[in-house]
């Protein structure tokens, strides 16, 4: 018979202030890289005069740097009485530009194909373009980042929206699965994933809508598969709380995903 015993935890080594340092670095490189990116490709060209493109330069550079400030306060214990606020904010922009970077590069990629098309049909003797309207080339320009900035308005809302969807929505999933013994068919399995309980949406209100349309659903089984939680577990006990009133007749079962890594 094997007995099970604990091990005690490592203790946890501190980040060498260097390897740090070349994260940091890293990290804020390719961040401030896309954000630049947005704006030249936004900002750049839209005709804006003073002091309009100031200001969008400005908004920007805000919206630049609230996500790193956010992200690394998450750090702190206590948080600053300013986190829950700022973190919605700073992930909201970063949603956004996870739907707005994509549709720029396809626009972008778009013009590049269009412009080598005219140009091999100049190249075997087609007709040339007549050269457009400068006020015509700006319209069309303006028109189209605004469709581009419309558009990821919706989606980003249409995401949100769902995020906090009271109670949240339930998918049914049936598994056809050969050789399975009769005892166990119609067996319901609940799978709750990526809750980040504490990140910027979730606190003890949703958890407990969660756990009651779960209960609702009267499963055999639970399976909790990660990411459960984005903090401290002992700032985060009042907000998880909920979770304990989960029950099924086969138990409930928890796996780690990367954020529980994050936050030890």
């Amino acid at each position: 018979m094997a007995h099970a015993r604990s091990r005690p935890r490592p203790e946890s080594k501190p980040m060498n202030l260097w390897r740090f340092a070349a994260f940091f670095t890293f990290f804020m490189g390719i961040w401030t890289g896309v954000y630049f990116y947005t704006g030249s490709r936004l900002i750049g060209p839209s005709g804006l005069g003073p002091p309009w493109r100031g200001l969008a330069w400005i908004f920007l550079g805000v919206a630049t740097f609230i996500g790193p400030t956010v992200l690394f306060s998450s750090r702190l214990s206590p948080k600053p009485s300013w986190y829950p606020e700022a973190s919605l904010i700073a992930f909201s922009f970063m949603g956004a530009m996870t739907l707005l970077v994509p549709l720029l590069a396809a626009k972008g990629l778009g013009t590049v194909l269009m412009a080598l098309i005219l140009k091999v049909r100049s190249l075997l003797g087609g007709p040339t373009p007549l050269p457009m309207d400068p006020a015509r080339r700006q319209f069309l320009q303006n028109a189209a980042s605004l469709s581009l900035l419309g558009s990821t308005g919706l989606l980003w809302g249409l995401g949100y929206r769902a995020a906090r969807k009271s109670p949240p929505g339930i998918t049914h999933v049936e598994v056809p699965l050969e050789n399975l013994p009769p005892a166990f068919d119609g067996y319901r399995i609940a799978q709750i994933s990526d809750l980040h309980i504490g990140a910027a949406i979730l606190r003890k209100q949703e958890v407990s809508a969660i756990v009651g349309a779960v209960t609702s659903e009267k499963p055999d089984l639970i399976a909790l598969t990660g990411d459960l939680a984005d903090g401290y577990a002992r700032e985060l006990r009042g907000d998880a709380s909920p979770l304990a009133g989960l029950t099924a007749p086969d138990g409930k079962f928890f796996v780690s995903g990367n954020h529980e890594y994050y936050w030890d």
